[in-house]
């Protein structure tokens, strides 16, 4: 296998070691928001959702980056990046996510943008 994809794969590797690392920290900060009713472990779920959106997100910059050799650019890049993460570009690579993950993913990238116009 060509060096180039090794890297992509240990890259996005350590993408997804942090997204189990960002899954531990939001069940336990909900399981304090729900003992506690204190809004410091919900801003801290708040925040792991977002970072977990932007984990996802670099995942898929790299993949956009190193095999479909075009990063969307622009004000909506976020959007293009996610739509063009559920097509296939034929004769390169098949879909990466499905349509239905793309829309599930489409909440947590609304999201992202909310947390980020909150934190002061």
């Amino acid at each position: 296998m060509n060096q180039r994809y090794l890297t992509l794969i240990s890259r996005i590797e350590e993408e997804f070691n942090e997204l189990d690392k960002i899954k531990y920290k939001v069940e336990l900060g909900w399981k304090k928001v729900k003992e506690t009713d204190d809004d410091l472990y919900l801003d801290s779920v708040a925040l792991n959702l977002h970072d977990f959106y932007a984990c996802l997100e670099r995942s898929f910059k790299l993949i956009a980056s190193e095999i479909d050799d075009n990063i969307p650019k622009g004000e909506s890049w976020h959007q293009d990046l996610l739509n063009q993460m559920k097509i296939e570009i034929k004769s390169l690579r098949p879909p990466v996510i499905k349509k239905e993950t793309a829309n599930q993913l489409d909440e947590y990238r609304a999201f992202r943008h909310l947390v980020l116009i909150k934190i002061p």
